[in-house]
């Protein structure tokens, strides 16, 4: 976590509605800060410039010039509105780069309730759902009953209320998240099932309510989201699991690889 991040986990709970929507602007914009002016901040955020003023002192620093040194210092010079191959590759770098911080003991802790839950159920709508296909994909390899939810043209309703104690959810809560995400969130949290929330820092909001928080950035040199952070926090998830799990995890591989050539489903198998 950069000073930055740290700054704002240390006083988000405590910052006005409008102060957080701020702070979330800030988060989603930690990697190119150098290009905007404070004004710029306050256009894209909605928050106006007095807000954002406080906002900035509230997190210790004197005005926002200093909080883009610092910034600058953490993270280098940023990019400039360069979307050619390089800036994208730079920018794809130093998404992955963030996720070395994990290794803090958040993704194993996160791991564990995974490999330990009687159910897992991984959430993910709209550009979530892919994230949260793939991660089912990788970790029914390794244990049983890994659900993804919501099914094709179906609602939540019904399979929500089969999760408990001794379960857990994984919740993929990438932004531009539907309006009922903070709802179906509480839902799972109330159901006393651990919650691991897969999200970019807009969804640091929700980091006091679940059990786990992993973030990802989504930051791209370009006007489009980038998923590829997310997709390699998926293989950090899944490898880290294989780890766990052991031998055990091992002879389902071994099971599941008979099962694919008896089937003759996959290329080569």
């Amino acid at each position: 976590m950069s000073p930055i991040e740290a700054r704002i986990a240390a006083v988000y709970p405590e910052l006005t509605a409008q102060e957080r929507r701020g702070t979330d602007t800030l988060l989603e914009h930690l990697d190119d800060l150098a290009i905007y002016s404070s004004a710029e901040l306050s256009k894209l955020s909605g928050v106006s410039r007095p807000t954002l003023s406080r906002l900035y002192k509230r997190l210790g620093y004197e005005s926002f010039a200093a909080l883009r040194s610092e910034a600058r210092r953490d993270r280098g010079i940023p990019l400039g509105p360069n979307h050619g191959v390089e800036a994208h590759i730079a920018q794809e770098t130093r998404n992955i780069a963030q996720l070395a911080r994990l290794a803090d003991g958040r993704l194993q802790a996160a791991v564990r309730s995974i490999v330990s839950a009687n159910d897992l159920f991984i959430i993910g709508e709209r550009s979530s759902y892919p994230v949260a296909l793939h991660l089912r994909q990788q970790l029914i390899q390794l244990r049983p009953k890994v659900h993804v939810l919501p099914l094709p043209g179906q609602t939540l309703g019904e399979d929500l209320v089969s999760i408990g104690p001794g379960d857990t959810v994984v919740l993929i809560g990438l932004r531009r998240r539907t309006s009922g995400f903070a709802r179906l969130l509480r839902q799972c949290t109330h159901s006393r099932a651990e919650t691991v929330l897969i999200a970019d820092n807009t969804g640091r909001r929700y980091e006091p309510e679940v059990t786990h928080f992993l973030p990802c950035s989504l930051d791209a040199s370009g006007p489009f989201n980038s998923y590829t952070a997310a997709m390699s926090l998926v293989a950090m998830v899944a490898n880290e699991a294989s780890t766990v799990v052991g031998v055990q995890g091992q002879r389902r591989v071994g099971l599941i690889t008979t099962s694919y050539h008896d089937l003759n489903e996959i290329e080569g198998s």
